[in-house]
């Protein structure tokens, strides 16, 4: 059998870092990749960075009360897809696409890898609420049955284990892979020239969590030394966002200052990042997700600003100091303090040789070990034996 790897996603897998760069890892190996995936709405133009042994496949998404209809249509054409191409792996990354990968996985000679990049929750790209049980179900026994299982934060590791067991056979080896760019996007992603005012840089996932709107109240207590730019794309459980936020800027009348831009293929975001002085990477004091409080190592943005050359602005709790601000790299707040937050931005506008210089301490450690190559090596190894099960 060709050494093939299908990935499966119920979502564009091109918004998902991660599998984009293993992709892109084992196809420089020699390896053919094909995604499968469903096209969410306001992604349509964000694609997979091109490369003559990857390809990617996505059907219309979700819409309404056919929501059901489209999850059964994209099962059954993702099964279509594994008869016809036969991949030596499927590669599982969301829960919703695990019932799937089971059914795609009776294929023979087939094996299966379940990444979770975030745990099942109310919002996302989840099919209809009659499905959940067999989402829930499916994510179960596809963990208990994958030749290895991938999460990208140790916490989450712990409460995978405890909700889905440790596998058949003895044990599944469960892989902790942080979610860091390539090494080569940190050495290619040259910093910009920096100018004034100061430029703060966010991309991903629009939402009050991630984006605190108190840090639109931040920027105004420092009016026009600061400029805003946020790339990314609005969630099924925060649409509209990125209406809040330009109205919020509006109205503290910084609205000329911020800039929101729709998502963009990824070299083209890095490069826009490059512009930039400071990342924005925090997590507001509000969230309950257990998905937003086990960020560090699993948070791509903080890794992608890093390999761009800029400093970072992040949450003030344990794991976000110990990570990057007790390095150099970053400075801590309460993202949802504003006075906290001008602090912040006001030591970065007063002190641009030492921000840029905590940039360039980032970059050097992402070539240097936060790249993907090194944190995905344990799975490669794994694929490439061919072993059904390691242990």
């Amino acid at each position: 059998m060709r050494r093939r790897i299908l990935y499966l996603q119920y979502a564009n897998p091109a918004l998902y870092p991660p599998v984009v760069q293993s992709s892109r890892i084992l196809a420089d190996r020699g390896w053919e990749a094909l995604f499968l995936g469903v096209r969410m709405p306001g992604t349509a133009d964000v694609g997979m960075p091109p490369h003559p042994r990857i390809s990617m496949r996505l059907m219309p998404g979700p819409e309404g009360r056919r929501g059901a209809a489209a999850y059964l249509r994209f099962a059954m054409w993702s099964a279509a897809w594994a008869v016809r191409w036969r991949p030596r792996w499927i590669y599982v990354s969301d829960p919703p696409a695990a019932p799937v990968g089971l059914l795609m996985g009776a294929v023979p000679g087939v094996r299966l890898v379940y990444h979770e990049h975030d745990a099942p929750a109310d919002e996302g790209p989840h099919p209809a609420r009659w499905t959940t049980r067999v989402v829930l179900a499916g994510r179960r026994r596809l963990a208990r049955r994958a030749s290895m299982r991938v999460l990208p934060n140790a916490r989450r590791v712990e409460r995978f284990t405890r909700e889905c067991g440790e596998g058949d056979r003895r044990c599944t080896p469960t892989a902790c892979v942080w979610n860091c760019p390539r090494r080569d996007e940190a050495i290619s992603t040259a910093p910009g020239p920096r100018g004034e005012p100061l430029v703060l840089h966010y991309h991903g996932s629009l939402n009050r969590f991630r984006l605190p709107l108190a840090l639109l109240d931040g920027m105004a207590l420092m009016p026009g030394r600061v400029k805003l730019q946020v790339v990314g794309y609005e969630t099924i459980g925060h649409p509209g966002f990125a209406g809040q936020l330009t109205e919020r800027a509006r109205t503290l009348n910084i609205g000329a200052h911020v800039t929101v831009l729709p998502p963009v293929p990824r070299h083209e975001l890095l490069a826009i990042a490059a512009g930039a002085d400071v990342g924005i990477s925090v997590v507001s004091g509000t969230a309950r997700d257990p998905n937003l409080l086990n960020l560090t190592g699993a948070s791509n943005k903080a890794f992608d600003y890093l390999a761009c050359g800029l400093a970072l602005i992040v949450s003030d709790t344990p794991e976000w100091r110990q990570l990057y601000v007790d390095p150099g790299y970053a400075l801590a707040c309460a993202p949802d303090r504003p006075e906290q937050i001008a602090a912040a931005l006001r030591w970065f506008d007063t002190h641009r040789e030492e921000t840029r210089a905590m940039g360039q301490r980032g970059r050097r450690r992402i070539i240097d070990e936060w790249n993907y190559e090194t944190q995905f090596e344990p799975v490669a190894r794994v694929l490439e034996s061919g072993r059904a099960r390691a242990g």
